[in-house]
């Protein structure tokens, strides 16, 4: 028994860690060794005493047994933790990068939806202001209309020629104002299409950053 233990610490402190222990057994059992008059050959256990095999050898291989499965499974468990805490901080950096790119998809989605209103608003008062403009030019054609009429019939009046002179110079002046009400839509409605282009430009860069960050997101 003796032998065992010397023999068992120096192949320990020749191995020179506790993680090989689990190799010792193999060692002790291919060893070849004599004890007193007794051989004992390659793949039998080489505890003896010069008169009796001792009787703790079975303890000792269980002990050694338990003591390298526990520095293996010690080892295991670290490499988990260290593999866990990795894991663990490239998660936190995904979120944080995914809430970042979430956060700004929003903000450009809200800034196309804003645009969008402002585009729906400008078109509605265009079509608003085309209908009034449709309204004074049939307001034209019944003034000219009437004019018409009313140079016919100073050809068949002589009489009521100054009445109607009258009428057609209050008519003259409502033409004026309506012309001048016309061009005022007209260079309101230049005005309002140059801006509605620079919305329409500014949308298109908005829809085409989106597609980008989208194609972003998707990689």
């Amino acid at each position: 028994m003796g032998r065992l233990v010397v023999f068992a610490l120096l192949t320990l402190l020749h191995q020179g860690s506790a993680a090989n222990v689990k190799n010792l057994l193999e060692t002790v059992h291919d060893h070849e060794t004599v004890v007193g008059q007794n051989e004992v050959t390659g793949g039998q256990c080489a505890v003896c005493c010069p008169t009796q095999p001792a009787p703790s050898c079975p303890a000792m291989d269980q002990l050694l047994l338990y003591l390298s499965t526990q520095d293996s499974l010690q080892g295991q468990l670290d490499q988990l933790r260290n593999r866990t805490d990795s894991i663990n901080g490239q998660l936190q950096q995904l979120t944080q990068q995914e809430l970042v790119e979430f956060q700004a998809e929003n903000d450009l989605k809200a800034t196309v939806e804003a645009l969008q209103a402002t585009v729906s608003s400008q078109d509605n008062i265009i079509q608003q202001q085309a209908a009034a403009l449709q309204q004074l030019q049939g307001t034209l054609q019944q003034i000219e209309t009437t004019n018409l009429q009313q140079a016919s019939s100073l050809q068949q009046q002589e009489s009521i020629i100054q009445q109607q002179a009258a009428v057609i110079q209050q008519q003259a002046g409502n033409l004026q104002q309506v012309e001048a009400t016309l061009q005022q839509l007209e260079t309101t409605n230049l005005q309002q299409a140059s801006s509605l282009q620079q919305v329409e430009a500014t949308l298109q860069q908005c829809t085409t950053d989106l597609q980008q960050l989208q194609g972003i997101l998707l990689t």
